[in-house]
């Protein structure tokens, strides 16, 4: 049976953890859980660690309050919350973590809020530890307890699916061969270039993290995610060889059929220039002029869903369109910030719309450069892949 550790601090929490502890023992996962415990000899966070440790999956709920701190800086120097301990330690024994974060909206009393409550620093240390999960983990968020069991519950199911199961040594299928004629295809290796759909045959030993962005992608606030990570992590590789050829062989929910473009802000002397630069074509054999596109998006940015649904309508044969937005801080280091900031917010709100889907890729170094990238940031899915 598959053990799962419930972690949250629980007097905001009480009611959430009540209704996803129901739904995960009716589905017959054994849950360990502060609310079993009874009286024994072991310290509390040696009790909930050690639980911790000895169980398959950690699911971490986070609201606004930071929770207890254990004042023995002997074991706990860093002055960390039970809760922050049990997360960490599941990050280092690298335990599948699936953590959800409470919306605003959540219904949760200003009183369980510590940067509300001013009790010293635990309303920073929450408020980071939140900015780190949205930034470094694909973190569901969540404004109702039974919202929460059914992503909970779906969370649980996904990671399990990926566990495989041994293969019987008379059943076993042999590896598809994956063949390379150089002479044709000159290098399976692009040197200092990205790893392109070309090479997608070839782009093997990131399977899970191109797993995670997919699953992210398929939920419903996926239509716009942002891939940040340090120059040279393999941002574009993973998306291009990675996540692209996934899509394109039915990787949206429904198995759309989807037409993906790449875009490069540098490639054009402003935004919605290197846009069109990537959908010139489509708009072409859609009838449309790219240069007057342009014209009217610099005077009307607000006119670009009523643009793109016309490109995409005619010119990508019914198929929905996924844009690739490689290198997104070329936006504010090669062009107007101003004008990269309406972009983005028009961007973002086509993608909201269901006009189009949009995937990102993004420097950690900038990641916090425009207010339109912090709007983003806050509403979008955002995954790092340099940890």
């Amino acid at each position: 049976m598959t053990t799962i550790y419930l972690s949250s601090t629980y007097e905001d929490l009480k009611d959430y953890r009540r209704v996803v502890i129901d739904a995960l023992r009716k589905s017959n996962y054994d849950v360990r859980t502060m609310e079993d415990y009874v009286a024994g000899d072991q310290r509390p966070v040696d009790k909930c660690l050690d639980d911790m440790s000895n169980s398959d999956i950690y699911v971490g709920l986070f609201g606004f309050r930071y929770g207890y701190v254990p004042q023995d800086r002997t074991y706990n120097p860093n002055g960390l919350s039970i809760t922050e301990l049990e997360f960490r330690q599941a990050e280092s024994l690298k335990k599948p973590c699936l953590t959800f974060i409470a919306e605003e909206d959540a219904g949760i009393s200003l009183k369980m809020v510590d940067a509300v409550t001013g009790e010293g620093a635990r309303g920073e240390r929450i408020n980071a530890l939140r900015q780190y999960l949205l930034a470094q983990k694909l973190t569901s968020p969540f404004s109702n307890p039974h919202e929460l069991a059914t992503l909970v519950l779906a969370a649980v199911k996904t990671q399990l699916d990926r566990i495989k199961t041994p293969e019987s040594p008379i059943a076993k299928t042999p590896e598809p061969t994956i063949t390379w004629d150089i002479n044709k295809e000159g290098s399976p290796y692009p040197g200092l270039m990205h790893f392109t759909r070309k090479y997608a045959r070839v782009f093997f030993g990131r399977e899970q993290e191109v797993a995670e962005i997919l699953d992210r992608i398929r939920q419903p606030q996926g239509r716009f995610i942002i891939i940040s990570g340090d120059s040279g992590a393999g941002k574009s590789s993973i998306v291009d060889a990675g996540i692209l050829p996934n899509l394109e062989e039915g990787g949206l929910p429904g198995t759309e059929i989807c037409e993906c473009v790449r875009m490069v802000p540098g490639q054009g002397s402003q935004p919605f220039g290197a846009l069109m630069t990537a959908l010139g074509s489509l708009a072409t054999r859609a009838g449309l002029r790219p240069d007057a596109i342009i014209e009217e998006l610099r005077k009307s940015p607000d006119t670009l869903i009523q643009q793109l649904r016309k490109i995409i309508a005619g010119g990508a044969k019914g198929r929905t369109l996924v844009l690739f937005l490689d290198q997104m801080e070329e936006l504010f280091t090669t062009q107007d910030v101003e004008q990269s900031n309406k972009f983005l917010t028009e961007l973002y709100r086509a993608a909201q719309e269901k006009t189009l889907w949009v995937i990102a890729t993004i420097r950690s170094d900038h990641l916090n450069f425009a207010t339109a990238i912090q709007k983003c940031c806050k509403c979008c899915e955002v995954r790092d892949i340099t940890r």
